[in-house]
């Protein structure tokens, strides 16, 4: 079952070319594999045409390319942590 940030990014998508979500879905399903769940098929739709938008001026906007400041906005607390990830955290 689509997640709510899914449909969040499937209005998004459609606003921005035009079309209905209904549109986008169909076209998945009719790009999808047999053996593919529609719903996988959308995953993937979605972080590929993100993907296909992503610059590194987009990255750095949005704050990217440090693990640290990640974990601090996924809200993830240090004691939750795996050791090797704490370690690339310190260094």
């Amino acid at each position: 079952k689509p997640q709510p940030q899914m449909w969040r990014a499937l209005r998004d998508i459609a606003a921005r070319e035009g079309c209905k979500i209904h549109d986008l879905c169909t076209l998945v399903q009719m790009r999808k594999h047999p053996d593919t769940s529609l719903t996988a098929a959308i995953r993937v739709f979605l972080m590929l045409y993100y993907r296909a938008a992503a610059t590194d001026e987009g990255h750095g906007r949005a704050g990217h390319g440090n693990f640290s400041a990640m974990t601090r906005r996924a809200r993830v607390c240090w004691e939750s942590l795996t050791a090797e990830t704490r370690e690339l955290l310190v260094n």
